[in-house]
């Protein structure tokens, strides 16, 4: 039997960008061929695979909380204060010691809105936490349990002596298996069945609010400039 990888996968699915792709390069070419001198309207249904943006457009589900990170660098946005429009940058430049080259730093959601003064002081979540019974809310603190921890060693940046391989890794990665003093996280019989066997009165909760679950929402032109 074949097996698929995901890329493969996404290659086999019909997108927005495949979309997009045989527009510009099929129809559109065939369609000016036959009426020379004619604009044209490609109308579309509403298929969520048909959602195509510009990698640089202003969509707050693609962006984190902070600064950084595999986020896109986004189009310049505004905002209005009174009368004024204002643009704003959505990114810093940050040199880099070594090099010397300067890098296009991506804003997170939070600074953008404390440059716009909208950051509230208590701060704000990116998604709201997944709602739990009474019950389960007490065991998030569960003193039974054995929390997980990383060593100091674990926590520093990986500096590889050589190539790693999926069969042999390099002297400094072997090295810092064995020095690994890192914690498992161990839960007790109680927890253990809890999350195993799962939670009728966590069930019955609404599920939780999320980015992707407001994407519609935040799509909107007036939620975000």
């Amino acid at each position: 039997m074949r097996t698929c990888d995901a890329q493969s996968l996404r290659l086999l699915y019909w997108d927005g960008s495949k979309l997009l792709d045989q527009v510009l390069k099929k129809a559109l070419p065939i369609a000016e061929s036959l009426y020379p001198g004619y604009q044209f309207l490609f109308l579309f249904d509403n298929a969520t695979s048909h959602s195509v943006y510009a990698d640089d457009a202003l969509r707050v589900p693609k962006m984190n909380k902070g600064e950084g990170g595999a986020q896109a660098i986004l189009r310049d946005g505004w905002y209005r204060n009174g009368d004024t429009v204002i643009s704003q940058q959505m990114f810093d430049l940050s040199e880099d010691p070594v090099t010397g080259t300067t890098n296009k730093i991506p804003k997170g959601i939070e600074k953008v809105l404390k440059e716009r003064g909208l950051w509230p002081v208590e701060g704000l979540k990116l998604e709201c936490p997944k709602p739990r019974c009474s019950d389960c809310s007490e065991m998030q603190n569960c003193k039974n349990c054995t929390k997980g921890t990383r060593c100091e060693g674990c926590k520093r940046p990986k500096v590889h002596s050589s190539k790693c391989t999926p069969r042999r890794s390099c002297d400094n990665c072997e090295s810092r298996k064995q020095n690994c003093r890192c914690v498992q996280k161990q839960l007790c019989a109680r927890c253990d069945t809890k999350r195993k066997e799962g939670c009728e009165g966590c069930e019955s909760l609404p599920q939780k609010c999320t980015s992707e679950s407001l994407s519609a929402f935040a799509d909107h032109p007036l939620y975000f400039c």
